[in-house]
């Protein structure tokens, strides 16, 4: 995740650019876990509230999300199966052996891909970095969500961040069931030709 201009906590709600980001090399990104603000020994209560806190908590669904997207093994499976948090922009995830977040510091914020106009405070025009909650997935499925018009939204076709793919993403809210608090989004981006192969390749009549 994205290092620059965070709190105590890790927290970051705004950019100081163009000080920082106006280029992919002056982006900043944690060099490891040592380096994340948080509890060393141990983990907070709310598994949320600070960096290290959160990367903890989606290592500890990996015994769940790798088995998942390794299931399947045919050229359609699901592109990635990612974690986007709420107060850093934090995105977390698992597309299989490649180098996918390696481009994610090439990402700009465009008039093209909107990201200015959802969040300006932290993904003015021209910043580099990529933040999940500059996206149009994120944004409009935790509106939906906050509004109580579903826990589940489909994207549109769209061209994903820091390739020329164009697929759809499945997201659905991460919401804290004592404080109501929206945490992030869980997100699985998926290729639909292939779901629609997927589909006329079946024989519903002799199931």
């Amino acid at each position: 995740g994205l290092r620059e201009d965070i709190d105590a906590t890790g927290d970051r709600f705004n950019t100081s650019f163009p000080n920082v980001a106006s280029t992919p090399n002056t982006t900043e990104w944690y060099n490891g876990i040592g380096d994340m603000p948080g509890p060393v020994n141990g983990t907070s209560i709310s598994r949320y509230r600070t960096t290290l806190d959160r990367v903890k908590t989606f290592s500890s669904l990996s015994s769940v999300i790798f088995p998942l997207y390794n299931y399947d093994q045919s050229i359609g499976k699901p592109l990635g199966i990612y974690i986007g948090f709420e107060q850093d922009g934090g995105f977390y995830g698992y597309t299989g052996c490649d180098v996918g977040f390696s481009a994610y510091a090439f990402w700009q914020s465009t008039e093209a891909n909107g990201a200015s106009a959802l969040r300006p405070e932290l993904c003015p025009l021209n910043k580099y970095g990529y933040d999940c909650r500059c996206r149009g997935w994120y944004d409009e499925g935790k509106q939906k969500a906050l509004a109580n018009e579903g826990f589940l939204h489909i994207s549109p076709p769209y061209v994903f961040a820091g390739t020329t793919i164009v697929a759809q993403s499945v997201t659905s809210p991460l919401i804290d069931p004592q404080s109501d608090e929206h945490i992030g989004q869980v997100l699985i981006d998926i290729i639909p030709n292939a779901i629609i192969k997927a589909l006329e390749s079946h024989d519903y009549y002799s199931s």
